[in-house]
């Protein structure tokens, strides 16, 4: 169920969105970037949610406090590592103002059309017709770069454009990126969000969406830069497949793929989520 969205761009007039940034400390060094490219986008109304996870790392603090503020900014506080599928569960419990849900990694840089674009394409049915489908999930292809001082050769090993692929999700052609996520609330809620793995939670949401049949979007074009840099957050141990939490993850993520195949209904998906458990964040001051 995807489509490819380069051919849906119309003008439309400003809409709402609701925009989750989580960060840790490998982010520090590039967050502002990630903010500054929310505010500058154009042809929306962006309500942007900061949330540092384990703020109780004086350097992860203390960049909460020097990234850029105003009155459609909000920041958070975690004081543990929960990972960002918790954190973004979080937000959409607690805080969302608006009818879609969009996700910006804090080492990525969205180009300034990026919402705008997502957006069309989720309400394209509206302007075209009821008789096609309803999009309720869209993402896109990222331009990957590698960071000042990167040494690592990831960004040489992958394409300069990026489409995320996962031996253990069933994306088509690896389409899903969570970085470039767009979503409608109602549907993520329905879905009861992110199971709460500090990592791969994305992708299980996806293979859930996949399977119980919703339509997605997914844009070719590149609304988006990659960075690829040493300190990313799959640089975590909870990442490796050679430490106990890659593996951990890894066999979690299979089991909720068995669990939602086995049984191809709302009610597996929603045990899977956790949106409904959510804890509530901090709220920076």
């Amino acid at each position: 169920h995807i489509k490819e969205g380069n051919q849906v761009i119309m003008n439309m007039k400003s809409f709402d969105v609701d925009v989750v940034i989580p960060f840790w400390w490998g982010d520090i060094h590039y967050a502002a970037e990630a903010v500054i490219s929310i505010l500058n986008q154009i042809g929306i109304n962006p309500y942007i949610h900061i949330v540092a996870d384990c703020a109780k790392n004086n350097e992860v603090y203390q960049c909460l406090k020097r990234l850029p503020e105003g009155h459609n900014v909000k920041k958070y506080i975690s004081q543990d590592t929960l990972g960002p599928s918790v954190l973004v569960n979080s937000i959409v419990k607690h805080h969302c103002l608006t009818d879609y849900v969009a996700i910006q990694d804090a080492d990525d840089i969205s180009f300034n059309i990026r919402l705008k674009k997502q957006y069309e394409g989720l309400t394209y049915h509206k302007k075209h017709g009821t008789d096609l489908p309803l999009f309720v999930h869209s993402s896109t292809a990222m331009v990957q770069f590698p960071a000042e001082g990167y040494t690592g050769n990831r960004h040489k090993e992958q394409p300069a454009i990026y489409c995320l692929n996962q031996t253990y999700s069933n994306m088509p052609k690896g389409k899903f990126i969570n970085s470039t996520r767009m979503i409608r609330k109602d549907t993520f809620i329905e879905l009861n969000g992110f199971p709460d793995m500090i990592v791969s939670g994305d992708l299980v949401f996806d293979n859930n969406l996949i399977y119980l049949g919703y339509e997605s979007i997914c844009f070719d074009e590149p609304l988006a830069y990659r960075r690829v840099h040493d300190t990313s957050i799959t640089h975590m141990p909870h990442y490796l497949r050679e430490n106990t939490g890659g593996r951990n993850a890894i066999a979690q993520q299979m089991n909720y793929l068995n669990m939602i195949r086995t049984d191809l209904s709302l009610d597996t998906a929603r045990i899977i989520g956790k949106l409904d458990i959510a804890p509530e964040l901090e709220i920076f001051r």
